[in-house]
């Protein structure tokens, strides 16, 4: 199982868990940046600045004997903003 940790940066009081997201699509690959990116924005509009949020990819697994493991990836340090529109 997949979910998606995003935590918004705070150099005085530490960094803090804002969401979490679990992955519901049987196809990972389809998941990207921009889709998470618009679930953040979604979620909180325009009160964080997205440079201060960073996304970390949390895969769980069952062990044969029922044991539980978790790997944590940071997928971006920083939501990118979009580009402007080309002339």
């Amino acid at each position: 199982m997949v979910t998606y940790e995003f935590y918004l940066r705070d150099e005085v009081e530490g960094d803090k868990l804002i969401g979490v997201l679990p992955e519901r699509r049987n196809d990972l690959e389809r998941t990207d940046l921009d889709s998470l990116t618009k679930w953040v924005q979604a979620a909180f509009g325009d009160t964080l600045n997205l440079d201060n949020v960073y996304i970390v990819a949390v895969r769980s697994s069952e062990g044969e004997e029922g044991n539980r493991s978790q790997h944590k990836e940071i997928l971006v340090s920083s939501i990118p903003k979009k580009a402007p529109p080309a002339e």
